[in-house]
């Protein structure tokens, strides 16, 4: 029943409690019956337990604000039933996502959870509290960020996965009336609409000394004649390579796009055919050494080693003062897309346009700097820390929006509301199609 506690901290700490004295006010479980673990139901080779169906409906109760177990037999069978087809659809997507090699790179993961922990501390009103939280549950805290991890990267691929079936399939067309259902269907679960801001930014990327470029490429260069002379490509990316997310894989990138990297990159990968080896390739993030080990229709499965050059004090300054001018540019009427296509780093694709983003919902540095925000504003520059030193962002909001009821009159309501409905309706269409090609035998 670990992951049934790990359920009840997610939940209060992600906005359904505020404070560790929450924690009394979770949904109780069904204390009617003992439970025993079993097998419910077989998606393909895997199999859902008691528990994990017990950990979704405690989810589902979580996140509608209910704390006790629905007395209805009926209400509680109808609860076990949706619990249950959630289980068997994610299920489902992993299972498809893991037949197309479809990863989430271990770095982005470590990440979302640092980032979703320390949500959670802030929550709790401090690291003590949520320390005691997790005592109270049973938690050590590399416990729980173990199963943090699970649940992060197993949403991260089924994201992923889905994200690549969109790109070569169109939702189903829907009707203004059918949105309008929809909205009318989740006006009562709605809530208040959260603050929101709008901005344009640019993110200026360091760029290292001809020297250390020189060093960069002459190690690169010296790993790549290795390579040629028959060492193992995997061994020599774990030992060298510098790109946290691929390291430990052997280099290994998983299935990607010709669009999922920057094109230095892409250019050569998609010209290699399965088993070569490139040369030492030059990109915003360092060098490259790529080999194409698949290749499968408009997608490449390759690995790569990864060397940084090395940045100093001096090229961080000489950033900053970029993005300084940046900033100046912007002061006088130069249009951010011009400056993001001059100046931008064009590793990250967070610039530009962004939002309308819930103001509770920023990251840090963000958060504190457009808690006040105001339309025409100029912030900057402030740094981004990065694995190739600080980055320096320049930003101007564009609008700000209070919180309040949302209004079908809203045209951006209705817009987002439309494409929640085409997303829902292609998911569906998509888990119809891998339950017709995938064994399922549900068991109560």
């Amino acid at each position: 029943m670990d992951r049934l506690r790990i359920t009840a901290l997610l939940a209060l700490a992600l906005g359904f409690a505020a404070s560790a004295a929450h924690a009394q006010e979770a949904p109780a479980a069904d204390t009617s019956r003992q439970v025993i673990d079993r097998v419910v139901a077989v998606v393909g080779d895997s199999a859902i337990l008691q528990t994990d169906l017990d950990e979704e409906v405690f989810r589902i109760l979580a996140s509608t604000g209910q704390r006790q177990m629905p007395d209805d037999p009926e209400v509680r069978k109808e609860l076990y039933r949706t619990a249950l087809e959630a289980r068997i659809n994610e299920l489902l997507m992993l299972i498809a996502a893991e037949r197309d090699s479809v990863t989430v790179g271990d770095s982005d993961v470590q990440r979302q959870v640092d980032q979703q922990i320390e949500q959670q501390k802030r929550a709790f009103g401090g690291e003590a509290a949520f320390e005691q939280a997790l005592r109270a549950q049973g938690f050590t805290l590399a416990g729980y960020r173990h199963e943090l991890t699970r649940q992060v990267r197993n949403q991260g691929i089924i994201e992923r996965y889905l994200a690549n079936l969109r790109r070569d399939r169109r939702p189903p067309p829907v009707t203004d009336k059918q949105v309008k259902e929809f909205f009318d269907e989740q006006r009562d679960r709605l809530g208040e609409r959260p603050a929101t801001v709008s901005f344009e930014m640019v993110i200026v990327a360091p760029q290292a000394s001809d020297s250390a470029k020189a060093a960069a490429r002459a190690q690169a260069e010296q790993i790549l004649q290795r390579i040629r002379e028959g060492e193992d490509f995997a061994q020599l990316a774990r030992r060298y390579s510098q790109d946290p997310g691929s390291k430990d894989r052997g280099g290994d990138l998983g299935w990607f796009r010709e669009n999922q990297m920057v094109p230095e990159f892409s250019s050569v990968a998609f010209s290699l055919p399965p088993g070569a080896v490139s040369g030492v390739v030059e990109s915003s993030f360092g060098f490259h050494i790529i080999k194409v080990e698949k290749a499968k229709g408009a997608e490449r499965q390759a690995r790569h080693i990864l060397i940084v050059p090395e940045y100093t004090a001096q090229d961080g300054e000489r950033t900053r003062q970029l993005a300084g001018e940046v900033l100046e540019k912007i002061r006088s009427g130069v249009l951010v897309d011009e400056l993001v296509s001059e100046y931008g780093d064009p590793a990250d694709k967070d610039q530009g346009r962004v939002g309308p983003f819930p103001k509770e919902r920023l990251p840090s540095p963000f958060s504190e700097l457009l808690a006040e925000a105001q339309v025409g504003d100029l912030i900057g520059p402030f740094a981004l820390p990065g694995p190739r030193g600080d980055r320096w962002a320049v930003l101007k909001v564009t609008s700000v929006t209070e919180k309040g009821p949302y209004s079908w009159d809203d045209p951006l309501v209705r817009t987002q509301f439309r494409e929640q409905l085409e997303q829902q309706l292609l998911i569906e269409e998509i888990v119809r199609e891998l339950k017709a090609r995938t064994y399922v035998e549900v068991r109560i």
